[in-house]
Formats: C-alpha cells, structure tokens, sequence
C-alpha cells in the first residue's frame, strides 16, 4: 500500500505530544498499535508510478505555500479493524489541495481506494491502528479524554509513504516552497 500524504512534527505544538505520549505510556501494553509517523493522507492506492509521481508531486510542492490545518475532537473508524484519529477540519484551503492531488495523480495509480475521492475524503490524524480491541479502544479514549483535542497544524509537505508487510517508510518527499 502507498499513500500521498503530509507528515506532521507532533513537537512543534507541545500539547500534541501528549497525545502520543499518553497513549504509548498507558495503553501499549494492551497490544494497540501507535502510527509510527504522525501523517494525514490525501490519497492512497495499492501502488503508483514512482517516476510520474516523484515529479508530480514535486511540481505541486513547489507551488505551495504552508498553511494551517485544525484538528477536533476524536474519532473512530469502526469496522472490523477499529481506528482512533483526530478529525481535521476542511477548510477552502486543505480541500482545493486535495481536488488537485485527486486530479494530478489518480491516473498514476494502481487500485487507488475511494475513501480519498473527494465526495468520500475524511482527513484525519491516525492516532492508533491494528489490534484495537473494545478494551483497548476504551482505554485510549479514557486517556485522552481530559487532553485538548484542538490543535493547528502546518501543512508544509508531501509525501509518498509506502508500507510493506510490517515496515513502513517514506519514498520520497518534498517540502512547500
């Protein structure tokens, strides 16, 4: 699986971290699993054409200037593979990136899932993911719970990230000019 994303510095805003913190300090021993890379995709797809995306991507980069983006509250994807993530708001801004994204890259994909067109897209920020139980789950949200949950991030990057059984990484990526 590849996913055209943009990462986030949980350090820049002290107060994310502890959202990760929290998590990894009272829950981990549940067996939930922390997103490795705090990140927010804009689409996914089985695979991509690396070459015709690396240049893609770095042209879109190019001719963007970083922005701010609000997340709200928790939410759960629910199903039979559960996921706790912060909600982010869609503003003018974060939705006409995304319409581009959509429309620069979907033919360079292979299987591309629906979830990111645009009339299904919900951005968020995975906080945990695979092996969330009802227990697990209960004990993330008690956890997080009394901890804000509004926070402004900078949108400053794309990425393609790419995972492989149970490795993870970044193929390339390319910061807003």
């Amino acid at each position: 699986m590849e996913a055209i994303a943009t990462l986030i510095d949980p350090y820049l805003n002290s107060p994310s971290v502890n959202l990760w913190v929290e998590l990894e300090k009272s829950c981990r021993s549940m067996g939930i699993q922390i997103a490795p890379q705090p990140h927010f995709s804009w689409q996914g797809a089985l695979e991509y054409d690396l070459d015709e995306v690396e240049i893609r991507l770095k042209n879109l980069a190019k001719h963007q200037t970083p922005f701010k983006v609000r997340s709200s509250g928790l939410g759960i994807f629910t199903g039979d593979a559960p996921v706790l993530y912060l909600p982010l708001v869609k503003d003018r801004k974060l939705l006409q990136l995304h319409q581009q994204i959509w429309e620069e890259l979907s033919s360079y994909s292979r299987e591309k899932s629906k979830y990111y067109s645009p009339d299904q897209w919900m951005p968020h920020i995975t906080l945990v993911y695979q092996g969330l139980t009802v227990d697990s789950l209960l004990c993330a949200v008690k956890n997080l719970t009394s901890l804000p949950m509004q926070f402004e991030f900078d949108v400053n990057n794309l990425v393609l990230l790419y995972t492989v059984d149970d490795m993870a990484g970044i193929r390339f990526q390319f910061s807003f000019e």
